[in-house]
């Protein structure tokens, strides 16, 4: 091979290089919205609080306090019990209320895909406790051929790169206040209280690569 025939070859290889395009996560900030409880609640548990933390949502009142953090197609829920009674978050009786407005069972990530149409257990806290918990759409789940998946709450998740996928950053930008709902059950003394936590999408980030840099659209921590 010439020297001439080797630059060419180089230089085909760059062009070839450079013409791919990786993909980037897109990833989204969904904040509690609004909560509904019981029509007496607000007497039996007092006035509630949402706050934010580097890390989620927090919803207070006297019986619980609770941190939601969206997280691809789950939710992570840190619970603690601020009574002197054990609490159970009866999951078998709540729901996810999906971006489209289906309902979907809630499973819990300790759950395996075989087991996945079997009672969900309840989550007992004991009092003046606190627990955590993985929550999935049961609709969201699959398995495929490199095992289990769960489908993201929002798409688009992947933003270019290779193959078909042509979404977009404005595909991104087109979920800011798009809704998903958790119904949660929470039994104490034999009384169950339903909670309804509502979330909606105020932000979202694309990640960077070496073809286009990091953006953020609306509200996003650590912006």
């Amino acid at each position: 091979m010439t020297r001439a025939v080797r630059l060419l070859f180089l230089i085909a290889i760059f062009v070839a290089a450079a013409g791919c395009t990786s993909s980037r996560n897109a990833s989204y900030n969904a904040t509690i919205d609004s909560v509904e409880r019981p029509s007496d609640a607000a007497e039996r548990y007092g006035e509630y609080t949402v706050s934010e933390t580097d890390s989620s949502y927090v919803y207070e009142d006297d019986l619980i306090r609770a941190g939601f953090l969206n997280s691809g197609g789950s939710v992570l829920m840190n619970v603690e019990n601020k009574t002197e009674h054990s609490i159970q978050m009866r999951l078998e009786e709540g729901a996810f209320v999906m971006p489209d407005g289906s309902s979907e069972r809630i499973l819990t990530g300790d759950m395996s895909f075989a087991n996945r149409n079997q009672e969900v257990q309840p989550i007992t806290v004991p009092s003046r406790a606190s627990t955590t918990a993985t929550l999935i759409p049961q609709g969201s789940i699959s398995m495929g051929q490199y095992g289990l998946t769960v489908a993201p709450l929002f798409q688009p998740d992947l933003v270019g790169g290779p193959g078909q996928n042509t979404s977009t950053v404005d595909d991104v930008r087109e979920n800011l206040g798009e809704t998903f709902s958790l119904l949660l059950p929470i039994e104490i003394q034999g009384n169950v209280n339903e909670y309804t936590f509502s979330f909606e999408v105020i932000g979202a980030k694309v990640e960077g690569n070496r073809q286009a840099s990091e953006q953020t659209i609306g509200e996003y921590p650590g912006q």
